[in-house]
């Protein structure tokens, strides 16, 4: 038997230290695997990291993209709203001035009754002094509105210029703040186009000095008129073979080179039935006649200013050539933005890619800003889907997958710069 340390001895010369040796090698293979990993998982930390700074700037590019489509649809409904507030206050206009003209009608005939008359003409010089007052205050705030609208269409241009120059600045910021040696490009179009190329032509700025650009922007203001605007019609009094029709409203005409003319018309008609042989025959009197215009007279026969020249065929002729006062001044053409028809997602959606020059590692984010108007919260009155327009603010934006045309066309810009 050997004891304490004697085995050692007795083993060859030429087999000691092997285990030491096997033991080293195993120590260095363990170290390799234990810094292969660690390297392995920093690399995949990395990639990560890389991977959520993508998202937050493609998400931060659709916002700005978001955003700014919000602002064109605003002010959009912001241009069409002064312009209808001309109408209001047109028609208001037109509306003292038919009420000067019944007085004055009034006045001259009850001239024989003495109190009558005393109190006639007290109450026909206050209408008249009331419309001079009247148009004045109609005259500055159409002035007010006018300018504002100029203002706004200014405000979408600079909006839009703004957007397009500044988003790859913001983006290359946002990457920067998030690790300053990464670098960040922009791409539309599969991760082929750099941006703002699709973007340029997802909108398109339109003028009213163009006709039809002009008569579109028109008919949708028409449209978005108020009750008041539109139509000024009712029946004052129906009794037997006597009866009183008041009638009117506001239209506008779009004239040459892109100016807005806007024309209120109010009438105030008596009717009296004499009953001849051939039918009922109602015979007209006008009793108060009334017009203001931003500029010059807009003459629509029927279906026009709540059916007057209809229903009061006389004192609507009266009010259009003898009543007429242009109160300036007239809307000088402007430009508002409009969303291109049926903009595909190319144009809509950001791709961006995000590289780590120091370890060569990329990540590519991808995201779109998108028109909704769910029918729970924003319904429709006719309960229909609402298509995406520039007239609701409801774009948002919201992260979305490459599909796989993004991916093979990203694969190939690759392969070609390689």
């Amino acid at each position: 038997m050997l004891g304490g340390a004697d085995w050692y001895w007795q083993i060859p010369i030429k087999q000691r230290g092997q285990v030491l040796i096997l033991g080293l090698a195993a120590m260095i293979l363990l170290a390799t695997l234990f810094f292969g990993v660690s390297s392995m998982g920093q690399r995949v930390r990395q990639q990560w990291y890389i991977q959520n700074v993508a998202d937050d700037a493609a998400s931060s590019a659709a916002l700005l993209m978001s955003r700014q489509l919000n602002y064109l649809a605003l002010s959009n409904r912001a241009i069409i709203g002064n312009q209808v507030a001309i109408a209001q206050w047109l028609g208001i206009a037109s509306w003292v001035q038919m009420v000067k003209v019944l007085s004055l009608n009034t006045s001259s005939a009850v001239a024989w009754l003495p109190i009558a008359n005393t109190v006639t003409r007290v109450l026909a010089g206050i209408m008249t002094v009331v419309s001079q007052v009247t148009d004045l205050g109609v005259q500055a705030a159409s002035a007010l509105h006018a300018a504002t609208v100029s203002a706004l269409s200014a405000s979408q241009i600079a909006m839009v210029a703004a957007v397009n120059a500044s988003l790859p600045r913001t983006i290359d910021d946002i990457v920067i703040q998030h690790q300053s040696n990464l670098t960040a490009d922009v791409y539309q179009g599969l991760g082929i186009l750099p941006f703002p190329v699709g973007w340029l032509t997802a909108v398109k700025m339109k003028t009213t000095a163009n006709r039809q650009a002009s008569n579109d922007f028109k008919r949708w203001t028409l449209a978005s008129r108020d009750p008041f605007s539109r139509r000024r019609t009712y029946t004052v009094l129906d009794f037997f073979v006597i009866k009183i029709e008041k009638a009117g409203g506001t239209e506008l005409k779009s004239l040459a080179g892109g100016r807005w003319n806007w024309y209120g018309l109010d009438t105030l008609s008596f009717f009296w039935n004499d009953f001849d042989f051939f039918g009922d025959s109602w015979n007209e009197k006008p009793l108060g006649a009334g017009s203001r215009a931003s500029r010059s007279a807009y003459f629509q026969k029927y279906g026009s200013y709540g059916d007057s020249f209809k229903i009061n065929k006389k004192a609507s002729k009266r009010a259009y050539w003898r009543y007429h006062k242009g109160l300036p001044p007239l809307q000088l053409p402007f430009s508002y933005f409009r969303l291109n028809a049926n903009p595909n997602s190319m144009k809509l959606a950001v791709i961006v890619k995000v590289t780590d020059p120091a370890t060569q590692q990329t990540s590519f984010a991808k995201a779109e800003t998108a028109f909704t108007r769910p029918k729970r919260v924003f319904p429709r009155r006719d309960g229909k889907r609402e298509q995406a327009n520039l007239f609701n603010a409801l774009w948002f934006p919201r992260l979305i997958p490459l599909s796989a045309k993004d991916k093979l066309a990203l694969a190939g810009k690759r392969y070609v710069q390689n």
